[in-house]
């Protein structure tokens, strides 16, 4: 759902996220002149205008800052990501579920924009997107909410995660036969575990 930016709060809570990313360093702002010079170079296909879409107020970031990127998409190989849904994620957790477990569910917080991508122009050469954000303009080399392989890079990036969390937890409680590896289904970007609740902790602090 769009936000009206002319409200206090939508505005206020999507400049946050931007001044979040830039402090952990994920966006660089371009000096004014060249923020200029780059929103007038209307034909760059890895420019993008950003505009804030409010979500659930439960989930950890409220109003997501999304990118119209449909001129980077358009010049992006196609790609595709099939994905568990939501009542397909349920039916295999419920089938693994066993009357002592637990089950947690773990929200990767603003996994978009944090996570570093290899961008290339369609010379080839390794380049930043840049971000339009009212009269400010950004670049980053991370994961933008709006590229079209932005799916299929963030379950990749899960994936990764997981073996290494599976590894280590077998490296450090492979004896451990009372607690194994809880089980892991992934929706989106929400991590779902089920098992003994000693199994579920140590496996969230392995994520962490």
């Amino acid at each position: 759902r769009f936000t009206d930016t002319s409200l206090p709060d939508s505005k206020k809570s999507s400049q946050k996220n931007c001044d979040d990313y830039v402090a952990k360093g994920f966006w660089k702002e371009k000096t004014p002149d060249h923020g200029l010079a780059a929103a007038q170079n209307a034909d760059s296909s890895l420019m993008g205008v950003i505009f804030p879409v409010r979500q659930d107020p439960n989930k950890s970031t409220a109003v997501r800052p999304v990118c119209d990127l449909r001129q980077a998409n358009l010049v992006s190989p196609p790609v595709s990501n099939t994905q568990l849904t939501t009542s397909d994620a349920t039916m295999r957790l419920r089938s693994r579920l066993q009357p002592s477990q637990v089950v947690a569910q773990y929200d990767l917080q603003k996994a978009f924009y944090s996570v570093e991508v290899d961008i290339t122009n369609p010379h080839g050469q390794s380049v930043p997107l840049e971000l339009s954000v009212g009269g400010a303009v950004y670049e980053t080399r991370r994961l933008v909410f709006g590229l079209s392989c932005g799916p299929l890079i963030l379950n990749t990036t899960q994936r990764i995660d997981l073996m290494v969390a599976e590894a280590a937890y077998r490296a450090f409680y492979g004896d451990d036969k009372a607690n194994p590896p809880p089980n892991v289904v992934v929706v989106m970007d929400d991590f779902l575990l089920s098992g003994s609740e000693v199994s579920v902790k140590r496996f969230e602090s392995l994520l962490l």
